[in-house]
């Protein structure tokens, strides 16, 4: 039971990530704050081409991003833990994002921490890749 509040987080976040960049969430500051409540207040992200990333920086790249992408589709797989306990986890996956004719993979490391009963986001880190 411990491995599965990690992998839901997982997906369910990608779906509001989804909507968010797509416009089809209900407002975008709602929007924004949802998914920024899923981060713990200590969050950081290593992205793609190496840029370090804070909550602050998460807030930002959401806000910036409402509606940009209307037909922008995620879809996560290869999700494996690596080490959970009842407090944290750590998990690998994919993403694979696509909108039009583009079309990116990562491959991302989350570590969460589990707070009032609820999976945050700790940090994240992704990689582009080819396959």
């Amino acid at each position: 039971m411990e491995t599965q509040g990690f992998i839901d987080e997982i997906i369910d976040f990608h779906v509001a990530v989804t909507e968010l960049f797509a416009g089809t969430a209900p407002d975008r500051a709602g929007a924004v704050d949802a998914l920024l409540d899923r981060f713990d207040p200590e969050f950081t992200m290593i992205t793609p081409v190496g840029g370090v990333l804070t909550k602050a920086g998460l807030r930002n790249l959401f806000q910036d991003g409402f509606g940009k992408t209307p037909d922008l589709v995620i879809d996560i797989t290869e999700i494996v833990p690596i080490a959970t306990t009842a407090t944290s986890g750590l998990v690998r996956y994919a993403e694979f994002q696509r909108a039009g004719t583009d079309a990116i993979l990562r491959r991302s490391t989350a570590y969460f921490v589990r707070a009032e009963g609820r999976v945050l986001w700790r940090h994240l880190h992704e990689t582009f890749a080819d396959s």
